[in-house]
């Protein structure tokens, strides 16, 4: 339904979740499968469903990959986008996309969760993640070496690039390394929101 609700109130579905983020006006979530799930507003394809048609319940999202089936491990939700990192350390990303947030190498709109591929310059191969946060209009992303990537709005310098330039495609930060061995997951976290970054 559309009803506000001012107390808790169970989601109703024999489906167990692991994982959960909210945007603006849509809430997406990770099963113990690894299958991703939306609702909310979709006005800019933010659910990942292929259409801009707005959800009531949680919806399975189909991701159209050659592989059979990917599973994914953790979900960012922005203001009017998502983004979300599957097991192979791969990051997609849906939704909104003025400022280049999506790190698709453009700012048009996506309703269907499309892979980010970066390539390393220095080996020329793929580059794998271990981690991605959403703020209000910027992603940021760790990799696997520790190193920090962010695209999106940048008019307060929340990229870390040492500019005020927004990035329509993962860029990496200069001279900075985060610790491996750390919980990378909370590096991140939801540290990102609005229009700053903290580490």
């Amino acid at each position: 339904d559309n009803i506000h609700r001012n107390i808790f109130t169970r989601v109703p579905s024999n489906i167990k979740f692991m994982s959960v983020s909210c945007g603006y006006d849509h809430t997406m979530a990770v099963d113990i499968k690894g299958n991703l799930w939306s609702c909310g507003y979709n006005r800019y394809g933010q659910l990942g469903l292929s259409d801009n048609i707005d959800r009531n319940v949680l919806t399975k999202v189909i991701v159209v990959t050659t592989i059979s089936d990917t599973k994914f491990i953790s979900i960012a939700s922005g203001y009017l986008y998502t983004t979300a990192l599957d097991i192979e350390g791969n990051i997609w990303s849906c939704g909104y996309n003025r400022y280049g947030q999506l790190g698709l190498s453009d700012n048009i709109a996506r309703n269907n969760l499309t892979k980010i591929v970066v390539v390393n310059p220095t080996t020329t191969s793929n580059t794998y993640f271990t981690a991605v946060s959403s703020g209000t209009y910027h992603t940021l992303a760790l990799d696997i070496e520790g190193n920090l990537w962010s695209c999106g709005v940048n008019q307060y310098g929340q990229l870390g690039l040492l500019d005020n330039i927004d990035r329509n495609v993962l860029t990496k930060v200069p001279n900075v390394i985060v610790d491996r061995l750390s919980d990378q997951n909370n590096i991140l976290g939801s540290r990102i929101k609005g229009a700053h970054t903290v580490l």
